[in-house]
């Protein structure tokens, strides 16, 4: 599993689309060559959060390879408990106005 690292801590990256991570590992900013992408559905996240990444404290969403070697992916990261709170809630929950108030950036 492919970690990063930001502020001493492991951060997780996830990506919506299989061409953005595909195109953080062929930008290879940060030799990610040997890497390849494979798509991963919410109970893959939550097995690998729990198990193989249990230490992971965040979680970046569709980061940049630019932003791990400028030190500012926490901009587009949350912590692991937020997303897996958000990745197990009903899809219903996000129609609901004090949901939504979180703002954790999905929209």
């Amino acid at each position: 599993m492919l970690t990063l690292y930001y502020g001493g801590e492991e951060m997780l990256p996830v990506f919506s689309h299989r061409e953005e991570a595909e195109m953080f590992l062929r930008r290879g900013i940060l030799d990610y060559y040997d890497w390849r992408a494979s798509e991963s559905g919410a109970r893959d996240l939550v097995s690998v959060l729990c198990g193989p990444c249990a230490g992971v404290r965040e979680v970046a969403l569709d980061p940049l390879p630019e932003m791990v070697a400028d030190g500012c992916i926490g901009l587009v990261s949350l912590c692991r408990e937020r997303f897996l709170r958000r990745i197990t809630q009903p899809e219903g929950d996000f129609l609901n106005p004090a949901y939504r108030s979180e703002g954790t950036g999905y929209a």
